[in-house]
C-alpha cells in the first residue's frame, strides 16, 4: 500500500495517523465495557479488522473512479486477506469469551 500511496501523491505518515487514532478509540471504548482483557482485545482486534475491510473496499472503489486499476487490485486482494483474518478471528471469539467466563467462575469458587 505505501507504493500506491505514494504514486498518488500522498504520505504514509497520514494514512498511519489516520488508522492509529481510530483503532486507539475502538480499543478505548472496548476497555471501558469489558472487564476482561482478553475479551475486549478479541472484540477489539475483530473490530479493527472490520474497520480495514471497509477501508480497503472504499480505497478500491475510489482507485477505480480514477482510472487506477492496478491500486484497486491490490486493494482487493489485501481486502480479500482482511476479511480471512476477520473471519478467523470471528470464529475464535466465542471460546475466548468461554474463557473468560471459567476464569470467573474458579475465582468464586
Amino acid at each position: 500500500m505505501a507504493g500506491c500511496v505514494q504514486t498518488l501523491g500522498g504520505g504514509l505518515s497520514e494514512v498511519k495517523d489516520v488508522f492509529g487514532k481510530m483503532f486507539g478509540a475502538i480499543e478505548d471504548m472496548v476497555s471501558r465495557r469489558y472487564q476482561d482483557a482478553m475479551v475486549k482485545h478479541a472484540i477489539a482486534d475483530y473490530a479493527a479488522e472490520q474497520f480495514e475491510i471497509a477501508s480497503y473496499r472504499a480505497l478500491s472503489q475510489a482507485a477505480r473512479q480514477i482510472g487506477e486499476e492496478k491500486i484497486a487490485a491490490i486493494c482487493d486482494e489485501i481486502c480479500g486477506e482482511e476479511e480471512e483474518m476477520a473471519g478467523w478471528l470471528q470464529q475464535q471469539l466465542p471460546a475466548v469469551v468461554r474463557d473468560a467466563l471459567a476464569k470467573v467462575n474458579d475465582h468464586e469458587t
